[in-house]
Protein backbone atom coordinates (compact mmCIF):
# COMPACT_ATOMS: atom_id res chain seq x y z
CA UNK A 1 0.00 0.00 0.00
CA UNK A 2 1.57 3.05 -0.85
CA UNK A 3 0.66 6.13 1.23
CA UNK A 4 1.16 9.86 -0.19
CA UNK A 5 1.70 13.02 1.76
CA UNK A 6 0.16 16.78 1.23
CA UNK A 7 2.52 18.91 0.39
CA UNK A 8 1.59 20.44 4.31
CA UNK A 9 2.22 17.01 5.80
CA UNK A 10 5.60 16.75 3.77
CA UNK A 11 6.40 20.16 5.14
CA UNK A 12 5.46 19.06 9.31
CA UNK A 13 7.23 15.87 8.58
CA UNK A 14 10.48 17.60 7.47
CA UNK A 15 9.90 20.60 10.57
CA UNK A 16 9.87 17.85 13.11
CA UNK A 17 13.03 15.67 11.70
CA UNK A 18 14.82 18.82 11.82
CA UNK A 19 13.66 19.40 15.58
CA UNK A 20 14.85 16.40 15.97
CA UNK A 21 18.09 16.80 15.16
CA UNK A 22 18.76 20.17 16.39
CA UNK A 23 17.71 18.86 19.90
CA UNK A 24 20.27 15.60 19.48
CA UNK A 25 22.82 17.72 17.77
CA UNK A 26 22.42 20.06 21.43
CA UNK A 27 22.19 17.21 23.27
CA UNK A 28 26.01 15.79 22.37
CA UNK A 29 27.13 19.15 22.29
CA UNK A 30 26.21 20.61 25.31
CA UNK A 31 28.06 17.20 27.14
CA UNK A 32 31.20 18.04 25.53
CA UNK A 33 33.47 19.43 28.07
CA UNK A 34 37.17 18.90 29.65
CA UNK A 35 37.62 16.78 32.26
CA UNK A 36 40.67 16.25 34.98
CA UNK A 37 40.76 12.62 34.42
CA UNK A 38 43.06 11.98 37.74
CA UNK A 39 45.36 13.48 40.39
CA UNK A 40 47.89 12.42 42.37
CA UNK A 41 49.80 14.12 45.25
CA UNK A 42 52.74 12.37 46.86
CA UNK A 43 55.73 13.75 49.01
CA UNK A 44 59.29 12.02 49.73
CA UNK A 45 62.40 11.22 50.97
CA UNK A 46 65.27 10.34 49.29
CA UNK A 47 68.26 8.75 49.58
CA UNK A 48 71.68 7.74 48.16
CA UNK A 49 73.24 4.70 49.65
CA UNK A 50 77.26 5.59 49.73
CA UNK A 51 78.20 2.25 50.36
CA UNK A 52 77.31 -1.41 51.58
CA UNK A 53 74.99 -2.01 54.12
CA UNK A 54 73.27 0.93 56.28
CA UNK A 55 75.20 3.81 54.84
CA UNK A 56 72.49 6.36 53.59
CA UNK A 57 73.15 9.44 53.02
CA UNK A 58 70.24 12.29 52.90
CA UNK A 59 69.64 14.33 49.55
CA UNK A 60 66.46 15.64 50.46
CA UNK A 61 62.67 15.81 51.22
CA UNK A 62 60.34 16.40 47.59
CA UNK A 63 56.75 17.35 47.08
CA UNK A 64 54.92 16.24 43.38
CA UNK A 65 51.47 16.73 42.57
CA UNK A 66 49.93 16.19 39.20
CA UNK A 67 46.66 16.66 37.36
CA UNK A 68 45.77 14.70 34.38
CA UNK A 69 43.20 15.63 31.77
CA UNK A 70 41.12 13.00 29.74
CA UNK A 71 42.17 14.38 26.38
CA UNK A 72 45.19 15.77 24.72
CA UNK A 73 44.53 20.04 24.47
CA UNK A 74 41.70 20.23 26.68
CA UNK A 75 43.41 22.47 28.98
CA UNK A 76 46.10 25.07 28.84
CA UNK A 77 46.42 25.88 32.40
CA UNK A 78 46.28 24.68 35.67
CA UNK A 79 46.87 25.51 38.87
CA UNK A 80 46.73 24.32 42.62
CA UNK A 81 45.46 25.85 45.53
CA UNK A 82 46.81 24.45 49.38
CA UNK A 83 47.31 25.98 52.49
CA UNK A 84 50.85 26.59 52.30
CA UNK A 85 52.50 30.10 51.75
CA UNK A 86 53.57 29.32 47.72
CA UNK A 87 49.57 29.07 47.34
CA UNK A 88 48.55 28.78 45.15
CA UNK A 89 50.87 27.46 42.46
CA UNK A 90 50.91 27.23 38.21
CA UNK A 91 51.13 23.72 37.23
CA UNK A 92 53.18 23.79 34.02
CA UNK A 93 52.04 21.91 31.36
CA UNK A 94 54.63 18.61 31.05
CA UNK A 95 52.66 16.71 28.19
CA UNK A 96 49.59 17.07 26.23
CA UNK A 97 47.23 15.63 29.44
CA UNK A 98 49.28 16.41 32.13
CA UNK A 99 50.73 19.25 34.42
CA UNK A 100 53.64 18.71 37.31
CA UNK A 101 54.11 20.52 39.94
CA UNK A 102 57.59 19.80 41.93
CA UNK A 103 59.30 21.11 44.61
CA UNK A 104 62.93 21.40 44.74
CA UNK A 105 64.79 19.22 47.43
CA UNK A 106 64.02 20.85 51.27
CA UNK A 107 66.80 19.71 53.92
CA UNK A 108 64.54 17.50 56.08
CA UNK A 109 60.91 16.49 56.06
CA UNK A 110 59.71 19.02 58.84
CA UNK A 111 60.70 21.79 56.28
CA UNK A 112 58.67 20.37 53.48
CA UNK A 113 55.75 19.46 55.34
CA UNK A 114 55.25 23.37 56.52
CA UNK A 115 56.04 24.50 52.83
CA UNK A 116 53.14 21.46 51.53
CA UNK A 117 51.10 20.96 54.84
CA UNK A 118 48.08 19.17 55.50
CA UNK A 119 44.57 20.31 54.09
CA UNK A 120 42.48 21.16 51.21
CA UNK A 121 44.69 21.22 47.63
CA UNK A 122 41.88 22.55 45.14
CA UNK A 123 43.01 21.76 41.61
CA UNK A 124 41.64 24.35 38.98
CA UNK A 125 42.23 23.71 35.18
CA UNK A 126 40.64 25.78 32.15
CA UNK A 127 41.38 25.38 28.50
CA UNK A 128 39.60 25.85 25.22
CA UNK A 129 37.11 22.76 25.52
CA UNK A 130 36.19 24.62 29.55
CA UNK A 131 37.13 24.57 33.07
CA UNK A 132 36.81 21.54 35.43
CA UNK A 133 38.11 21.36 39.32
CA UNK A 134 38.50 19.16 41.74
CA UNK A 135 40.04 18.69 45.44
CA UNK A 136 41.01 16.06 48.31
CA UNK A 137 41.32 16.94 51.45
CA UNK A 138 44.93 15.77 53.04
CA UNK A 139 45.51 14.43 56.22
CA UNK A 140 47.73 12.08 56.92
CA UNK A 141 50.91 10.42 55.63
CA UNK A 142 52.71 7.17 56.35
CA UNK A 143 56.51 7.65 56.02
CA UNK A 144 58.30 4.38 56.78
CA UNK A 145 59.81 4.01 60.25
CA UNK A 146 63.14 2.27 58.52
CA UNK A 147 64.84 2.85 55.41
CA UNK A 148 65.87 0.35 53.31
CA UNK A 149 69.38 -0.85 52.21
CA UNK A 150 71.15 -3.25 49.93
CA UNK A 151 73.55 -5.49 51.83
Amino acid sequence: MSMQLGSAQRGMSFRLVAAGLAVLALSFSSGVKAQISFINMFRSGAYTQTNNGNSLSLTGFFFTTTLFSINPGDFTTATVTYPGPGSPAAMPLSSPTTFDLSSPFFADQAAMDLAYPMGTYLYNADGPAGPDSTSFDYSADHYPQSLPFLD
